[in-house]
């Protein structure tokens, strides 16, 4: 394992080269990596293929309800007109059959009958259709069950028992199903793979049990122990004398409290203080108010006015813009190279080993390739040894790839945060995380369907963290358009920059209870947005608290008798992810609901829920709260409109087939952006020094509400270009014209 990380950056020659001791051990490691990563496709594909399958059924099923829209028009017609003497006063009781009969006779009435049943159903009917996509299912099921081994916890043990029945008929033409494990069958499927004459539905069982298990395979009920993605997160936790020998390190590093009971007196202060605080400025003028809802209570918050851009604003933008030198993209790249010299990290990944002469400029074109999506020809240049083609897609391979990118982008971010200007936008603490979506065209196991965001075809998601200075430091790949409440706590806990972020903003989709409860025992703030209250759940803890006008907006209690008794697991939850043993979206999964619920989660869940009101009272309460996440969620999706700009190439359309290409290409148009930001920072800061010079200085409060993502000075297109003026390379600023006073 401790040559796993050198098996990336290892070439056929290189292993020539070495000893057969090391060359052997590196070849260990290199077959282990493989076979977890064939694991982890494997996995993935059953997932995928009844995502698939489920999504074609339902466009199946739109389309032959749009062209039986008229039958079922005139059915509903039918069955109106029939209708209409049951409601009819004149009409005695024993004259309705015949009365219904005079409007629509009785075959007209039965098919009527017919059509709105089979066309207009509750749902279930899309899980139906798969009794007659057997075929498709025995093309892959038999070599899945015989090529995984997996294992289970309690809550995924009947899945895991019906899997391997299922591996026990395989092969059988009549099997006796009357042995076969029924309790995982719940939903549409209780009533859906039974036949009418009470036994089991073979081909409908079979996709049950993979519906069943891809559940539980995302959940983590269901765990591979040799996969790396799909191993039990559980058994990764610190336990026994490990745990109990750093209980105290993590309790004081964490600054959480011994007991449980002493954890939930001082949330109940808190809460407290939250429901008065709220109910202070209830009904104030541009404050929230109370209102009735089904009978209920539910807070009203008014819309956050924009803020007015001055007129001093807007000059000072205007003279930023007209003074920022044009510079093409990859002129722009070598220039923060030689300020900051973030190739050299890339240099350490690769254990110091020497590069050739006019490295910088092959790693910075090999960059602009992969972020403008463009490929490796468009920035190459035959006649130029660091820009050959063939130079190019060696270092691609050896060095534009997985830690390599990221100690580079580190080492951009930390010297983007010791700018004056940097840190006049914010401290580093707070950040925002958000999805960036991209459809990758063709055939793959990586990538995911979603309407919505894909159309017919199918994409990822690149969820990616943002600093309060428009620096991302840290970002994530995953498959089609999974819950974002899975990965918020890894870009804090996996960060390697100087950054310091404690509290970090999402949009809507990306909380949930558990994950307010393993921020607030690992010591951060979760604040997410939210666009309407009226659905939002608050909590409270015991019935004695006066919280005035605000009771009527928590009827329901916390249970702290959860949090106390389980109050040991969540340290040691706490600090396994503080420690990084376990991953946090591996844990999150987990968590999720389904099956029978652990007592661990219901008491994250509980601690989360006190952390929740407490967030969301403030929220409510306070419109500067509200106005800071949206401003740092605007900051997000305003560098996500810059990356698509970079990202021009092919549409902008993903063209890598496997995570690891994807995740490098991404990777690479993350540095490359914070590359723009820095420049952008570097020069905007050096215009408003010129400006102070010549007696001109500009407003902090002004300065302050700039942003770095401008880019119609940059140049994308046309020719790439990559050596610098002597002055340039050593460090010197391009010539800018400070407009007059």
């Amino acid at each position: 394992s401790r040559l796993a990380g050198e098996v990336d950056f290892t070439s056929g020659w290189d292993l020539r080269r070495m000893p057969r001791t090391r060359r052997l051990a590196i070849l260990v490691a290199y077959v282990h990596r493989l076979r977890q990563q064939a694991q982890d496709d494997v996995l993935s594909i059953p997932d995928l293929h009844l995502r698939m399958v489920m999504s074609r059924l339902q466009r199946k099923e739109r389309r032959e309800r749009l062209r039986t829209r008229s039958e079922l028009n005139q059915a509903a017609r039918d069955l109106a007109l029939a209708c209409e003497p049951l409601i009819d006063p004149a009409v005695e009781d024993a004259e309705v059959r015949e009365a219904a009969w005079l409007r629509v006779s009785r075959s007209r009435l039965q098919a009527a009958m017919v059509s709105v049943a089979e066309l207009a159903s509750e749902g279930g009917e899309g899980l139906a259709r798969l009794a007659g996509r057997n075929a498709e299912l025995r093309r892959f099921l038999p070599r899945l069950l015989a090529a995984l081994r997996l294992e289970s916890n309690a809550s995924g043990r009947s899945v895991l028992e019906a899997w391997r029945y299922l591996l026990l008929i395989e092969g059988k033409r009549q099997p006796d199903l009357g042995m076969a494990p029924t309790e995982l069958l719940r939903g549409k499927w209780r009533s859906l793979v039974w036949n009418q004459d009470g036994t089991l539905h073979r081909g409908l069982y079979s996709w049950a049990v993979l519906d069943r298990m891809c559940d539980a395979l995302r959940r983590r009920d269901v765990f591979a122990p040799e996969s790396r993605d799909h191993r039990d997160p559980r058994r990764q936790l610190l336990s026994g004398r490990q745990w109990r020998a750093q209980r105290g390190a993590v309790l004081r590093s964490l600054d959480l409290p011994e007991s449980g009971a002493a954890a939930v007196a001082n949330l109940r202060e808190d809460l407290l203080r939250a429901y008065r605080r709220a109910d202070a400025v209830l009904d104030r003028p541009g404050g929230p108010r109370l209102v009735e809802h089904r009978g209920r209570s539910r807070p009203s918050i008014p819309r956050l006015a924009g803020v007015p851009e001055t007129e001093s604003l807007a000059a000072l933008r205007q003279d930023i813009a007209s003074s920022l030198p044009i510079v093409d993209l990859s002129e722009l790249l070598l220039e923060v190279d030689a300020w900051v010299s973030f190739t050299d990290a890339m240099v350490e990944a690769r254990r110091g080993t020497a590069r050739g002469a006019g490295s910088s400029r092959s790693l910075c074109a090999v960059l602009l390739s992969q972020a403008c999506n463009i490929g490796l020809r468009a920035v190459s240049d035959p006649h130029d040894p660091a820009l050959n083609l063939d130079r190019l897609e060696w270092v691609r391979q050896r060095y534009v790839a997985g830690e390599s990118i990221l100690a580079a982008n580190d080492r951009l971010v930390d010297a983007h945060s010791r700018l004056p200007l940097a840190k006049a936008w914010g401290q580093g603490h707070v950040a925002s995380a958000d999805g960036l979506r991209f459809v990758v065209p063709g055939r793959t196991a990586h990538a995911a369907p979603n309407p919505r965001y894909f159309g017919r075809r199918r994409g990822i998601t690149y969820y990616n963290f943002v600093s309060d200075q428009y620096s991302g430091f840290h970002a994530v790949v995953v498959s089609g358009t999974i819950r974002d409440s899975l990965f918020v706590l890894d870009g804090l806990l996996e960060q390697g920059s100087c950054l310091e972020p404690k509290e970090l903003m999402v949009d809507t989709a990306g909380y949930s209870d558990a994950v307010f409860g393993l921020f607030w025992l690992l010591g951060f703030q979760f604040s997410p947005r939210l666009r309407d209250l009226s659905d939002v759940r608050f909590w409270r803890l015991g019935p004695a608290a006066d919280l005035g006008r605000m009771q009527k907006l928590a009827p329901r209690k916390i249970r702290p008798a959860r949090i106390e008794s389980h109050w040991e697991d969540l340290l040691r939850i706490a600090g396994s992810l503080q420690q990084g043993r376990v991953r946090a979206s591996d844990f999150m999964r987990s968590l999720q609901a389904g099956g029978r619920v652990s007592r661990i989660r219901q008491a994250i869940v509980e601690l989360g829920r006190i952390v929740k009101s407490i967030y969301l009272l403030g929220y409510l309460a306070d419109a500067d709260e509200r106005r800071h996440v949206l401003n740092q969620l605007n900051r997000g999706e305003s560098r996500h409109a810059l990356a698509r700009t970079i990202f021009f190439g092919h549409r902008g359309e993903l063209r890598q087939a496997y995570r690891p290409g994807q995740e490098d290409q991404l990777g690479a148009l993350g540095l490359v952006v914070n590359a723009v930001i820095h420049w952008n920072a570097v020069y905007t800061s050096e215009v408003l020094s010129a400006m102070a010079r010549a007696g001109r200085p500009a407003d902090p409060g002004d300065v302050v509400r700039l942003s770095p993502l401008v880019h119609g000075h940059i140049q994308l297109l046309g020719r790439y270009r990559f050596e610098l003026p002597t002055p340039l390379s050593q460090g010197d600023y391009r010539q800018m014209t400070v407009p007059p006073g």
